[in-house]
Order: C-alpha cells, then sequence, then structure tokens
C-alpha cells in the first residue's frame, strides 16, 4: 500500500485512537461517507504519534472480516490515498500498444521481403488482436486519469492545513 500511496501510510495502524477535536471537524467537514483514516491523517498532515501494544489472539468466537472484508477495505484504501494504478494501467496500455504495433511493422516488412518463403500463419491474426487490447487498455487507462481528476475535483478535501499565522493582523483575518 505503501508503495502504492501518494503520501505517508500508517503500517499496522486500525483507525481506533484518540483525535484533537480539529481533526474530527475536518473529517466531517469532509464528509466522506467511507473516510480511510490510515492514510487520512498523514493526508491531511496533522502530526501523529503512534503507540505500539500486542493485541492478544481471540480466545473465544470467530472474527466477522472475511477475505472479501479485507479485500474490499485494501481496494477501498488503495483508492483513497492514490491514483498510481490509473497511471500503471495507462503506461502499460501505451508500452504493450506500441511493442504490439513495432511487431506488426517488423512482421509486415518481413513478409514484404521473404514474400514466398514466409507462410502465411495465425501471427499477423495475434499481432492484430495484442494491438486493439492494448490499444483498449490505453484508453481506458485515459478514461481512469479522468475519472481520477474529477474525483480530485469533487471530493471535499482541504488544499492546506494551517498551522499556525505569523506577521498577519487581525483586521486581514476577517477579509
Amino acid at each position: 500500500m505503501s508503495g502504492l500511496s501518494e503520501t505517508e501510510h500508517l503500517a499496522n495502524v486500525t483507525g481506533y485512537g484518540l483525535y484533537d477535536r480539529e481533526v474530527l471537524k475536518m473529517i466531517q467537514w469532509m464528509d466522506d461517507p467511507e473516510p480511510y483514516v490510515r492514510g487520512l491523517i498523514t493526508q491531511l498532515g496533522y502530526p501523529c504519534c503512534l503507540i505500539e501494544y500486542t493485541q492478544r489472539s481471540r480466545k473465544t468466537g470467530k472474527s466477522s472480516y472475511s477475505l472479501r472484508g479485507y479485500f474490499d477495505f485494501a481496494v477501498t484504501g488503495l483508492t483513497h490515498v492514490s491514483k498510481k494504478p490509473l497511471r500503471i494501467a495507462t503506461f502499460i496500455g501505451f508500452g504493450m500498444s506500441a511493442a504490439s504495433f513495432a511487431a506488426a511493422a517488423v512482421y509486415l516488412m518481413m513478409k514484404l521481403v521473404m514474400w514466398d518463403q514466409f507462410d502465411m500463419g495465425m501471427a499477423p491474426v495475434l499481432i492484430g488482436m495484442f494491438l486493439l487490447g492494448s490499444v483498449q487498455l490505453a484508453f481506458i487507462g485515459v478514461i481512469g486519469e479522468y475519472i481520477g481528476a474529477i474525483l480530485t475535483r469533487v471530493t471535499k478535501r482541504p488544499m492546506v492545513i494551517e498551522d499556525e499565522r505569523i506577521n498577519f493582523d487581525e483586521t486581514e483575518d476577517r477579509q
């Protein structure tokens, strides 16, 4: 998660903790139905203090979290803190498109140069399929980039968190 996150990611943090009233007001102001606290605290720039503890193993019962629940939580976290997966899909799509186009050009040149010796076969069909698939992946990545830009504009996130004001008059603050 920290490799795909654009901000620092708090590892082994559950989201449970003591929060300053200012932090809680900011989270409420953002009006996120599923706030991802692990990434949100560091993304907003608030200082945090972590307390390590060893969680005891469960003595009775069974956890209500399933693999599906953990996967859902991971995807929620990934989509809240990063647009890198969209960029990865875009780069892979454009890279595969370039490779498929180069393979198609090489195949065409070889066929034109060695017309009689070069057999017809499945290679042109496969190259065409890879080319079309990679172009589709590239355009899906571009559409994903647009969706990421829309998400950034629609999501209520503060541009900055003001820690302290220095050399400002009281009258300027009210204007």
